[in-house]
């Protein structure tokens, strides 16, 4: 997935939205903003551009690895997450 997909723009612009209901955005806000949203930027081309030598040294077994691990780490947030949205709907089964 891009880090600038629908889902990221709407994680980030949410909160924001939330803060700016009680509190105006002045320089200040904006500036921390700005930063903050920098920082991310420079992580993110950080992971990026270090991903190729990372995916070298790991070589084919530790990326399969590593893909099977994280796969899991999806499925089980993702299994955590539906069991929160049936539990809100049926919240019986939360007893």
């Amino acid at each position: 997935p891009r880090p600038s997909n629908p889902n990221a723009v709407a994680v980030t612009r949410i909160p924001i939205t939330r803060v700016t209901m009680f509190m105006p955005i002045g320089p200040s806000r904006l500036s921390i903003i700005s930063v903050v949203s920098l920082l991310v930027a420079v992580i993110v081309w950080l992971a990026f551009r270090s991903a190729g030598p990372i995916g070298k040294r790991l070589g084919p077994i530790g990326m399969n690895i590593v893909t099977r691990v994280m796969g899991i780490l999806v499925t089980a947030t993702a299994f955590g997450l539906l069991g929160r949205g049936v539990g809100g709907l049926l919240p019986g089964l939360m007893k």
